[in-house]
């Protein structure tokens, strides 16, 4: 049942233990004689209590009521003991409250539910306009009769009371009248809300599930290293998604305890302040009996991460020993004095060889398409454990929806996981941020459609394999240690225009199973120094997160030859393409340079990419087959002269789908099969948009299809 009152929390508590229950209601509506303090000398210090001076009992709460509690804290022992979960006795417990705290505790709880309601408590008070629950009324609502040093104690800042339970709900008052209410998140606590919800729940998140944690990697620190180091703040530092926050939880898990993380990130994007952070974190610790793992940012700089991990960890020590901190770097910078003690571990990511093996144990639950091997996703995508096994099941999702939507059915084992399935499952994990600096270019090539000499065809097949097999030779064959860096693919793609470039760069990443991302240049290129930079740094770096291939066309513009530096304008268009070198090099993923003026390449560019790839004007051979291949399968179509039209026309391949484009509007339009006839006449279109003439001689024996043309 939902408890909604302080009454039916009690008898639900008392029932289920066993017992039954009668509760006297808080109603006496006589005043508290004393109404203050004052007796011992106003508002107390700490410590200034007198020890010996008790509260006067003639103000306490009716014995009906003393009798009803001490009934419920029977029963809900019991019932807690008995493996009942109750907020209040859990809570009670592990903060250690003693017998008037939670009695303190019992009576805010009521209040917050209208037992008692306010005015009984301002009548309780003797004064109409004190209505709230204060530290006098809770001491003479209890039948032990507390002596002034214990009420004291029990309500100071540094108590127990205020430090988890308490926070004050108005205008500062003497000691004995000041308005007390529960914190919000012990109150939702104690009603079940357990864990947090909504803006907080970003920041502080709830503890990681209690499932059976795969092994350490054999590059990340081992577990018993970390215990053995007694350090009271534990570091794991590496690159995001190297299994920094894994490795923490692991080591909670021998420790035997939960772990939740808490976002910096989010927290100083919503305005919380570290000291609040760190008091909020701390309660949930509490709470939970869970460690925090604190997550810094990467864009954090030295004095930032010292600021917010120095304001932290006074309370998150208090409740919780040790603390974890992931982030890119060393963040012990706020330590002083060797106080308190921080223990730091490198955590670099799987290996790819590690990545392919775990990509065979997590997709052994699942069925794949013929020829599917989810293990080559180990070259394409640098996930964890976790992201792997997420990615696989959105896989299945993906799969079992498409089987779904064509009308299959079966269980789940029946539905193989394709490779299409596969990549979405994959690219499902990333958030997408580059579209306002480059556009998606869809894959709908394969290699058929791809008219080029075999040389080309050639050098673009073993780029694929340089990707596919970068496990085997950088780590199996040991390449990794004699080459450290540049571990990416580059490509320049050099021809005229309309010679396949475009097309070369949808086949060679559909190959892959990786998106393909176009950069818009008029998105980078900027007038303003330093602006350029800023956004090729944007660029890579959302690429980096997303995996994709990044396709920069014309890129001659910003890979122009270097000049002698006789302005300043040189200087910083030099500084600019060594920038894009630099970042292209530390690019793990591809990347395609396409320019029709390769004569205007840095050489030094050229000898740095590892691939460069000539595009050819199309010869007889190559027309005649992209004739063939620009006209679908099902469109109608009369018997065309393909060796007429290759002979007779130098065009390239955009000049040709262009063409057949045209035409098949004009046959749809005639509601007729394309023929010849409507070929020419989008041949001459075609033309005159570069201002070029259709002769009789060209057309041949087809002049009398168009007889205009003189």
């Amino acid at each position: 049942m939902r408890v909604e009152t302080r009454s039916q929390y009690l008898e639900e508590v008392c029932r289920l233990a066993g017992k039954k229950t009668k509760l006297a209601g808080c109603t006496s509506g006589k005043p508290m004689s004393g109404g203050s303090f004052s007796a011992f000398g106003g508002l107390p210090a700490a410590g200034e209590c007198p020890p010996s001076e008790k509260f006067s009992a003639s103000g306490k709460l009716s014995k009906e009521l003393d009798k009803e509690e001490e009934a419920f804290f029977a029963a809900a022992g019991e019932a807690f003991s008995g493996g009942l979960f109750l907020p209040m006795e859990y809570l009670t417990g592990i903060t250690k409250c003693s017998p008037f705290e939670r009695h303190c505790v019992l009576m805010a709880l009521g209040y917050e539910l209208g037992v008692p309601s306010q005015a009984d408590c301002a009548r309780l008070n003797g004064s109409e306009t004190q209505p709230g629950l204060t530290p006098e009324l809770l001491a003479r609502s209890w039948q032990g009769e507390p002596d002034a040093e214990t009420v004291c104690r029990a309500f100071r800042e540094d108590g127990l009371l205020m430090r988890v339970f308490f926070q004050r709900a108005g205008a500062a008052a003497p000691f004995a009248g000041q308005v007390l209410c529960l914190k919000p998140r012990i109150r939702s606590f104690l009603l079940g809300e357990l864990t947090l919800s909504g803006e907080e729940s970003r920041v502080i998140g709830a503890c990681f599930p209690e499932e059976e944690l795969p092994p350490l990697a054999e590059n990340q620190p081992d577990a018993a290293a970390v215990l053995d180091g007694g350090a009271e703040v534990v570091e794991f530092l590496g690159a995001e998604g190297s299994g920094r926050c894994f490795c923490a939880r692991t080591v909670c898990r021998k420790l035997g305890k939960r772990a939740f993380p808490v976002y910096l990130g989010e927290a100083a994007a919503r305005g919380w302040t570290p000291k609040e952070t760190g008091e909020r974190a701390a309660l949930e610790s509490l709470l939970f009996q869970a460690a925090p793992i604190l997550l810094v940012p990467g864009q954090w700089d030295r004095q930032e991460r010292k600021l917010w991990l120095g304001a932290l960890m006074e309370p998150l020590l208090e409740v919780s020993r040790p603390v974890f901190v992931t982030g890119p770097r060393e963040s012990g910078v706020w330590a002083r004095g060797g106080k308190p003690r921080v223990q730091s571990f490198e955590v670099r990511g799987m290996s790819l060889v590690e990545s392919r093996q775990v990509w065979q144990e997590e997709g052994a639950r699942f069925a794949f398409a013929p020829g599917v091997k989810p293990e080559d996703m180990a070259n394409l995508f640098h996930f964890t454990r976790g992201q792997i096994r997420e990615a696989l099941e959105n896989a299945s999702f993906d799969a079992r929806k498409a089987q779904a939507e064509a009308g299959g059915g079966g269980t789940e084992r029946a539905f193989p996981i394709g490779r299409d399935s596969l990549r979405r499952g994959c690219y499902s994990l990333f958030e997408r941020q580059l579209v306002t600096k480059a556009v998606r270019i869809p894959q709908v090539y394969g290699w058929e459609d791809l008219i080029l000499p075999r040389p080309q065809k050639e050098k673009l097949r073993a780029a694929v394999a340089q990707v596919r097999r970068r496990h085997q030779v950088y780590e199996e064959w040991g390449f990794q240690q004699k080459m450290p860096y540049g571990q990416g693919v580059s490509m320049i793609f050099a021809g005229p225009p309309g010679t396949g470039k475009t097309m070369a760069a949808q086949v060679f990443a559909g190959e892959l199973g990786l998106d393909l991302y176009k950069v818009e240049l008029s998105a980078v290129v900027s007038k303003f120094v330093g602006e350029t930079e800023k956004n090729l740094n944007e660029i890579f770096s959302q690429a980096e997160k997303s995996q994709v291939v990044l396709f920069f066309d014309e890129a001659d513009v910003l890979f122009a030859k270097r000049t002698e530096v006789k302005e300043a304008n040189d200087k910083y268009s030099n500084m600019e393409a060594a920038f894009l070198l630099q970042k292209i090099e530390a690019y793990d993923g591809v990347t395609v340079l396409a320019t029709n003026l390769i004569q205007n390449f840095d050489e030094a560019f050229k000898r740095r990419v590892k691939f460069v790839i000539d595009f050819p004007f199309p010869g007889r051979e190559e027309r005649g087959a992209l004739w063939r291949k620009a006209i679908p399968e099902r469109m109608p179509a009369e018997e065309l002269d393909y060796e007429y039209l290759a002979e007779t026309f130098e065009l390239s391949g955009s000049n040709i789908r262009n063409i057949v484009l045209h035409a098949a509007f004009l046959a749809a339009e005639r509601e007729k099969a394309l023929g010849m006839e409507e070929i020419l006449l989008a041949v001459k279109n075609e033309f005159s948009k570069s201002g070029k003439t259709l002769t009789r001689a060209e057309l041949g024996e087809y002049h009398m299809l168009l007889p205009e043309v003189g």
